[in-house]
């Protein structure tokens, strides 16, 4: 098992596992195969992906095993969606996808231990995430790694309304 931060080259690598795992994670939330579709499309496009590593305040790092792409995790300095801190001192994983086969295989834990070192770098102080209230193991995932429930939002994608919880974790500075 190996991690490595994605270049350019990669987009289409993470436009192709976002689009997987979303669609596996999500699928029967949508009314429609055509609106789990429409939504994959238009946000897990490559060149969307590729402009976004570009960006200062979005950091990625990619999960292979045996130089198979099984996941990677997105952390981005962004605005808390409740207050828990200042902006200065939260950053948001925004991101934490791994695919259903490579679950079990600690690369979830490996990827988790490099964004938090991320937002330990960063000087960050806390942590955040939204997690879909149906997706009971992220939640376990989550919790094991210090997160705990601080409130929750409802986030339409696609005109669905997903009740996500959000969760938090104080870092060590």
């Amino acid at each position: 098992m190996e991690t490595r931060t994605p270049t350019h080259v990669d987009a289409e690598t993470l436009a192709t596992l976002a689009s997987e795992v979303f669609t596996e994670a999500y699928a029967s939330a949508f009314p429609s195969e055509q609106a789990l579709l429409s939504h994959v499309q238009a946000v897990f496009r490559p060149k969307a992906i590729e402009e976004e590593l570009k960006v200062p305040s979005v950091w990625y790092s990619l999960g292979l095993i045996h130089g198979v792409p099984a996941g990677f995790i997105k952390m981005e300095k962004s605005k808390p969606l409740l207050p828990l801190g200042d902006d200065a001192t939260t950053v948001e994983l925004s991101k934490l996808y791994v695919l259903s086969r490579f679950h079990g295989s600690g690369v979830a834990d490996q990827l988790m231990a490099e964004g938090l070192g991320y937002a330990n770098a960063q000087s960050r102080s806390i942590v955040w995430l939204c997690v879909w209230e149906r997706n009971p193991r992220a939640q376990a995932f989550y919790r094991r790694w210090g997160f705990s429930t601080v409130g929750e939002v409802t986030i339409p994608l696609n005109g669905v309304p997903f009740r996500d919880l959000v969760m938090s974790r104080m870092l060590k500075n």
